[in-house]
């Protein structure tokens, strides 16, 4: 069942801290993988995170999370129907690809010397990926001045305190869910989302059903005080299956 009827929904999980938590040995995953399991004629399983297509593959090719139905990478750069990198979704790379100011914005934050970029497998048309060498949120405002210029046409995305994305504003998290949901046919109100931390805020905070999870990171301490997800009293998994209940999956 989904939302108490019978039509398909479309839950979307990060992996990192939401299913996969190595630190309490994931807890409440074997549930929830036996859950999705049991619930593949209404529930259409999406991975998103910010991990690559080959990163995900270790933790949810062949466990420990159930395979997905689809997977979203990179901070939804690129959309896969499978673990096969010829699986992308060529509509998406399309609108994902279109012109933004990238460079423009590769070329002011040279001056910021807290910043590093990532690693090539990481860089992509539709982001700018960085490190930061010292606390992301005391450089943060000196970021933002030197972007200013295209803050209409950017969005930036931060999390653990280490990691900045920077997309256009049709990407991130939340935009690739969007265009899979109009894709498959699902309103975006048969969309629950679950999450941990920063780049998932841009999922979390939008026109779908949200929970997070009792471990979220501080950057989810504004958003979470807004009221306007379902937040667990449990962490990783557990957490997410509580907040399925509480939508009416379970």
């Amino acid at each position: 069942m989904c939302f108490k009827n019978k039509n398909r929904c479309l839950l979307v999980c990060d992996i990192d801290g939401t299913l996969y938590h190595p630190q309490d040995f994931h807890p409440g995953l074997k549930e929830f993988n036996d859950f999705i399991l049991e619930s593949q004629e209404n529930i259409i399983f999406v991975l998103n995170s910010g991990r690559n297509l080959t990163d995900i593959a270790l933790v949810a090719q062949n466990g420990p999370i159930i395979r997905p139905d689809w997977l979203i990478t990179s901070v939804g750069t690129n959309i896969y129907s499978s673990f096969s990198p010829l699986s992308f979704d060529d509509e998406w790379i399309k609108q994902s690809e279109k012109p933004w100011p990238r460079d423009e914005i590769e070329n002011v934050l040279k001056s910021c010397k807290n910043l590093e970029m990532q690693e090539l497998e990481h860089q992509d048309p539709g982001k700018l990926a960085y490190y930061s060498t010292v606390s992301l949120g005391s450089i943060l405002p000196t970021i933002l001045s030197l972007v200013e210029p295209w803050k209409k046409e950017i969005k930036i995305i931060s999390s653990f305190d280490y990691y900045l994305d920077i997309v256009p504003p049709w990407g991130g998290k939340g935009g690739a869910i969007k265009f899979l949901a109009q894709k498959l046919s699902i309103p975006f109100s048969q969309v629950i989302v679950a999450g941990d931390s920063g780049n998932d805020l841009d999922m979390l905070d939008n026109e779908f059903k949200s929970i997070v999870v009792s471990n979220y990171t501080p950057e989810l301490e504004g958003f979470v005080k807004k009221g306007k997800a379902f937040c667990a009293s449990k962490p990783a998994a557990l957490g997410v299956l509580e907040g399925l209940a509480y939508y009416g999956l379970r």
